[in-house]
């Protein structure tokens, strides 16, 4: 299990595990797309039909991911801020990400 930041619209960022690809759908809400992180070190799970579907804006996501969205792009729905190794491999979020939302990963 990979220790990930969950980021809910309109919600407090909050310490979720995540065991392969059904758990980050499931916390998406259907299928994923994968983007940079706002953290070195991180990737960043979105839902992929995020907008089509209406799911509603991600402030929070959208201003930390603002440098890399095109256009003035939104994120809509939860996304799942993970840990990547030198290889792009997800791994536990990194103490930085941790830090950053002051919250503590899962024991």
């Amino acid at each position: 299990m990979r220790k990930a930041i969950l980021i809910n619209p309109d919600e407090k960022p909050r310490a979720v595990e995540v065991e392969g690809l059904d758990t980050l759908q499931e916390l998406v809400g259907g299928y994923i797309e994968l983007m940079r992180g706002p953290i070195p070190g991180t990737n960043t799970f979105v839902n992929e039909d995020g907008k089509r579907m209406r799911l509603p804006l991600n402030r929070q996501a959208t201003a930390l991911h603002a440098p890399y969205l095109m256009g003035g792009d939104v994120i809509c729905g939860p996304v799942v801020i993970v840990g990547i190794d030198d290889e792009g491999d997800t791994i536990d979020a990194p103490a930085e990400a941790w830090e950053y939302f002051k919250i503590k990963p899962p024991a």
